[in-house]
């Protein structure tokens, strides 16, 4: 996934071949990543990377004290089913609710924007006064 980031980001690629590495990366078959050619900054990728992994995930991946909704694209490559319940198993099912977004990868929030904000309406619906 992280060279198809890479390829998708860069604007010297082919737009064919950028559209492919979108497409894989972050969008469910049959959702269009166009809008997703523009806007890229190559520059910053090294940054990004090294900001991510400041602090370690160790110190702050079991760490939770409010209710949280982890929303995931059926079809997102980057949270395959394996990994689906990982923080429910992590943190428990009282804390953790997980939602997926059906016809959704990674950009699962400008491919399913209704079906994102229903669900994060029922979540809340759902949280104690």
């Amino acid at each position: 996934m992280a060279d198809s980031l890479d390829i998708a980001s860069d604007a010297s690629q082919p737009r064919a071949l950028r559209l492919e590495h979108l497409q894989r990366a972050f969008f469910a078959p049959g959702n269009d990543p166009t809008d997703w050619l523009e806007g890229w900054h190559p520059e910053l990728r090294a940054i990004y990377r090294a900001a991510g992994a400041v602090p370690p995930k160790e110190r702050w991946w079991t760490v939770a004290h409010a209710p949280l909704l982890d929303l995931q694209g059926a079809q997102d490559p980057w949270r395959p089913p394996s990994s689906r319940a990982e923080l429910q198993e992590l943190l428990g099912a009282q804390k953790v609710a997980v939602e997926l977004i059906a016809q959704a990868s990674h950009a699962l929030v400008v491919e399913q924007p209704l079906a994102v904000a229903e669900a994060i309406a029922r979540w809340v619906a759902r949280l104690p006064d």
